[in-house]
């Protein structure tokens, strides 16, 4: 196919994207961004109507791969990411941008998924800080990142204030969480939603956000900010 977003091209790895589906006549160029979508549906279809102990029930389903309108079946995880202070940064924009797309509990792997961050411990523990605010929060990676029992007793206290934290203002998100589920709306915004006359707001939009249409947030994003 002619267009390459980026290292591969978009047949890397799964069907050819001019293999035809028999039960729709479709080709898988026009329905690939539909499969995780699809599972979504039907994932929460099973789970509200088939199961008996789980109907009436808020069933949480977490996809890596969403589209348009998923948010209604599905939450996002944002996939792998690089244990590094600039993709710390890029978690807050994505997040935004989900919550902007309808899919408003949303998250990175907190501290990275890939690389060793032994030598930036600084950066894991002020990652767990900032996502101490996100609305999907969890550490999860390929094997080699800090976990906070590992920490020096500097960085683990910054860690166990974090999650206590997160405890203090979990019903704050869930509630704007519920109140986007019937009504729609964001919980996780840049700053010029609600200041929109201020330019300012307009530039390094990562640096700050206002957290569940109450707090303003401003994380330390680089060792240069402790």
């Amino acid at each position: 196919m002619p267009f390459i977003p980026g290292k591969f091209n978009l047949d890397n790895l799964t069907l050819s994207l001019n293999a035809t589906h028999p039960s729709s006549n479709m080709s898988e160029y026009d329905v690939h961004s539909l499969f995780g979508h699809m599972q979504a549906m039907k994932t929460k279809d099973v789970l509200d109507n088939n199961i008996t102990s789980m109907q009436g029930k808020r069933n949480f389903i977490m996809s890596r791969n969403t589209f348009t309108s998923s948010g209604k079946y599905a939450s996002h995880w944002l996939g792998d990411n690089q244990a590094d202070w600039t993709d710390m940064a890029y978690g807050i924009s994505n997040i935004m941008n989900f919550n902007m797309f309808g899919i408003p509990v949303t998250g990175p792997d907190t501290c990275g998924y890939y690389g060793q961050t032994n030598e930036t411990e600084e950066m894991c523990a002020r990652w767990i800080q900032l996502a101490s605010f996100f609305p999907f929060a969890r550490q999860n990676s390929d094997g080699t990142s800090n976990q906070p029992y590992e920490m020096s007793d500097t960085h683990q206290k910054w860690v166990k204030n974090a999650l206590n934290q997160r405890l203090q203002y979990t019903r704050h998100m869930y509630s704007c969480l519920r109140d986007v589920r019937d009504m729609g709306g964001t919980c996780f915004d840049p700053l010029f939603f609600h200041y929109p006359t201020e330019l300012e707001t307009f530039t390094k939009i990562e640096h700050s956000f206002i957290f569940a249409n109450a707090l303003k947030v401003t994380p330390v994003l680089s060792q240069e900010d402790s």
